[in-house]
């Protein structure tokens, strides 16, 4: 957070829904705050420019940045808190967002997003934006972002609403979290908590992310973020090439990552350099349908061409099916280095792939220790997600250190990594 933050004695806009006057006030201080987010939007503010709204505020209405209101990658636009109590809170109508962003390089810290269609809506006109330590309740969508290079770290979306959900058939929507449409977006640290809501058309619906669009999304890389009581940890709805998710802890979910390929009429998706790699996933246990990996083609069991994936060094705990139409993919589905942990039994994994306990590890000696009756033995321990959780900050997989894969290609590492 510290590195996206303007120095302290910037000269800066201040607005305060309690003490701020917009007659009078020029903005410039603390003590000559604006009051309304109308009075800011009236404004323009330029590249280097630093907004800061008072703690304790509330407003109910967009806080919207336009195309002309644009920093630079040297000189970002910023906003962010200050003063003591809550964090600024803006509350939108259901058929809003409470922020809508269309100029470039716009830093976003410390808001609190409420009750509206979407919280952050980055439209195709935004470029290079920042969302960081902000809280997201009770919307329809998280972050929906068009445009390309965009950051979104440690911010907290939680307890997501669906936006349509009506008794027609095939209409329903919303509870998504962060929704991709454009490239070279990064999403990392962030908890994405209850998304997931009820559905007529789905029975529940939403997830933590999903992508989709018309063109090609490129680079998108996410990682370290936690999922909790989610539809899908990933929806993709478009073609991909270079999507790495790592190092992601996943628990109590419906479903995992949901690739659309070939089964709507009229398209045909090809996703290309997929890595999944070093995620812990903990599957809702009741949950019976459903797969971790889900692959949808027009027919059950054929290869379609074009498509690739890597799943690798994962710890996956299942209740049921770990994949669902896998020959989507066929030799180009790479699995192995693997820990699956089947609740209900399961099957007997391949060579390459051990089932078994997943804290029956020891991260210090980064190998293995399997049970004394060896990797296939059905295991009746029973493992919590809260344990799973504590095991986090243990658990650092060894990548090239114990197993013999071959080193791919670094990921995607945009520029809003230190």
């Amino acid at each position: 957070m510290a590195k996206f933050r303007p120095a302290a004695n910037a000269s800066a806009y201040y607005v305060d829904a309690n003490n701020g006057l917009d007659t009078g006030n020029d903005g410039l201080s603390p003590a000559k705050a604006w009051k309304t987010i109308a009075k800011l939007n009236a404004a323009t503010v330029k590249a280097g420019d630093v907004v800061r709204l008072a703690r304790g505020s509330a407003w109910s209405e967009t806080l919207r940045i336009e195309p002309i209101e644009s920093g630079t990658p040297a000189t970002p636009i910023v906003f962010e808190a200050y003063g003591t109590g809550d964090a600024p809170t803006i509350t939108c109508a259901a058929d809003l967002p409470a922020v809508y962003i269309r100029g470039a390089c716009i830093t976003m810290l410390d808001l609190r997003l409420r009750s509206a269609k979407i919280g952050f809506q980055l439209g195709t006109e935004s470029q290079n934006a920042i969302l960081a330590g902000n809280e997201i309740v009770d919307v329809g969508i998280g972050i929906y972002a068009e445009g390309n290079g965009h950051g979104f770290f440690s911010n907290y979306i939680h307890d997501l609403h669906m936006i349509r959900n009506t008794p027609a058939p095939g209409d329903d929507y919303g509870a998504e979290g962060i929704v991709m449409t454009g490239s070279d977006m990064e999403a990392a640290w962030n908890r994405l908590v209850n998304c997931i809501a009820p559905s007529y058309d789905f029975e529940v619906d939403g997830g933590a992310f999903e992508t989709w669009g018309s063109g090609t999304l490129k680079h998108i890389f996410i990682h370290h973020n936690l999922a909790d009581n989610v539809d899908g940890f990933m929806e993709l709805t478009n073609n991909i090439d270079d999507l790495v998710i790592s190092h992601n802890l996943i628990i109590n979910s419906v479903g995992g990552l949901g690739f659309h390929m070939d089964d709507i009429p009229g398209k045909n998706y090809t996703y290309t350099r997929v890595r999944f790699e070093n995620n812990i996933v903990y599957r809702n246990t009741k949950v019976l349908k459903a797969a971790v990996f889900t692959f949808l083609g027009s027919k059950y069991g054929q290869q379609l061409t074009g498509s690739d994936m890597i799943m690798r060094d994962n710890i996956i705990c299942c209740n049921r099916r770990l994949t669902y139409n896998p020959e989507a993919l066929g030799s180009r589905f790479v699995h192995d280095h693997n820990v699956y942990y089947f609740t209900n039994g399961g099957w007997r994994p391949g060579h390459h792939r051990c089932r078994r306990d997943p804290l029956q590890l020891r991260p210090r000696r980064r190998r293995h220790h399997p049970e004394p009756a060896g990797i296939d033995r059905r295991l009746s321990i029973p493992v919590s997600p809260s344990r799973l959780a504590h095991q986090v900050a243990k658990l650092r997989f060894p990548e090239q250190a114990v197993y013999p894969h071959p080193k791919p290609k670094a990921p995607c590492r945009s520029s809003h990594q230190a």
